[in-house]
């Protein structure tokens, strides 16, 4: 799930969230400059530990420049885990447009033995709740691990495929 202590610095940020969210501040100004702040972001925390933290801005230009990438439909069951266990904010879900298709990135899931790659929804948390929630499909363009590493900002070693 996302930390939205780090995304709505909150005062109770642990030492390890800090200093995830300085290396995110700092690649960030360093990419972007001046425009760092208009630039999007996504941080998911791992179950194991850590934090990792995509460029959406990358993610959503990728995608653009690539209409050929499928988009696969994501199962009921997993928007259901999605929509019942992501903090999500209810105005945008009653907004959300669910036949946008969302993003997923792999990652690598090191709670499981063996550890497996698993994918996590980078954009479309709400869009994906929404189709839940009125039961209509929903599907997400899955990136491919290269483009996803070029797109992550920090991660802990050995979590991106």
């Amino acid at each position: 799930m996302t930390d939205q202590r780090i995304e709505d610095g909150g005062a109770d940020m642990s030492p390890e969230a800090i200093a995830h969210a300085a290396r995110l501040v700092a690649c960030m100004q360093a990419r972007y400059g001046d425009t760092w702040l208009e630039a999007e972001t996504y941080t998911y925390t791992l179950d194991a530990g850590g934090y990792i933290s995509w460029d959406i801005t990358r993610v959503k230009a990728w995608v653009t420049a690539h209409p050929e990438a499928d988009a696969l439909e994501v199962p009921r069951a997993q928007l259901a885990l999605i929509a019942l266990n992501w903090e999500t904010h209810q105005a945008i879900v009653a907004a959300a447009d669910p036949s946008r298709p969302g993003i997923a990135a792999p990652i690598i899931d090191r709670t499981q033995t063996p550890p497996v790659v698993c994918y996590i929804l980078v954009d479309g948390v709400h869009r994906a709740t929404r189709a839940y929630l009125t039961g209509q499909p929903f599907f997400a363009c899955v990136l491919p691990d290269d483009v996803s590493r070029e797109c992550v900002i920090d991660a802990p070693p050995g979590t991106i495929p």
